[in-house]
């Protein structure tokens, strides 16, 4: 099963306007400066969606109910 909690966001922003945006942004995590003009940010993601494992495991339990009889 696949833990998207722990995915992150990766932004790279080159103006000072695009960089104060993400920074206000509740998701900021942090960020490192690459060059004069260009700065990374990290944000974790908005909004977690485990929608895989239960569509899985349905079809598992009726596979079996299926074969069992």
């Amino acid at each position: 099963m696949q833990n998207v909690r722990d995915y992150i966001e990766v932004k790279l922003h080159t103006t000072a306007k695009s960089l104060l945006k993400a920074i206000g942004k509740p998701t900021y995590k942090s960020h490192s400066i690459i060059s004069e003009n260009l700065v990374q940010t990290t944000h974790s993601t908005q909004t977690v969606l485990h929608n895989m494992p239960l569509a899985i495991g349905i079809t598992i339990l009726e596979l079996v109910s299926i074969f069992s009889c």
